[in-house]
């Protein structure tokens, strides 16, 4: 986060408020709990024996109990505690995607925006973004 630009994509809640604090732009992708069950069930299926293109070496494409229900879980568990975070930067432009289309054209635009510090926060761990 030293750099003047980036872009992190996750939402590990142990670093969540330092890079919060940090970024000048953060975006919630807080789509529907089927829906997420949805895209990482259909990604595993996918991606079955063969490493996703989007994931670093040595990190193979899995779909076990535990993140299953970490994926089942969010929307009642986690996205509470996210909004409330958020009402702590009133400051920053926040954007809030619900519906999973919506967001895609959203992205080509961020990529051409120069010096930003974007955090995207979203109910599906391991997301790819294609920002370059």
């Amino acid at each position: 986060m030293e750099k003047d630009t980036w872009i992190i994509d996750g939402n590990y809640s142990a670093t969540m408020d330092i890079r919060l604090k940090e970024a000048d732009t953060i975006i919630f992708l807080h789509f529907s709990t089927i829906c997420c069950l949805y895209g990482i069930t259909k990604r595993r299926i996918q991606y079955h024996k063969q490493k996703r293109p989007d994931l670093a070496a040595g990190c193979p494409e899995k779909l076990d109990w535990e993140f299953f229900q970490y994926v089942r879980k969010f929307n009642k568990q986690k996205a509470p505690h996210i909004y409330e975070l958020l009402t702590n930067y009133p400051d920053k432009q926040q954007i809030i995607f619900k519906i999973d289309p919506s967001y895609k054209n959203f992205f080509k635009i961020v990529a051409k925006i120069p010096k930003t510090r974007t955090i995207i926060i979203s109910n599906e761990k391991s997301k790819l973004f294609f920002i370059s």
